[in-house]
């Protein structure tokens, strides 16, 4: 296992939030989806399920 700091592969400083809400689900949804796409083969548990 290995933790990274999220701002040493994602910008936060363009950070995507919902309108209304605020929620940063968006941002944290791209996140996930590049870090699938440039890693193969990694697994991705959702632990605050």
């Amino acid at each position: 296992m290995r933790f990274e700091r999220a701002e040493e592969g994602f910008a936060t400083d363009r950070m995507l939030c919902h309108a209304k809400s605020g929620s940063p689900a968006l941002l944290s949804d791209r996140f996930r989806y590049r870090l699938l796409a440039e890693c193969p083969g990694m697994i991705w548990a959702d632990t605050d399920a």
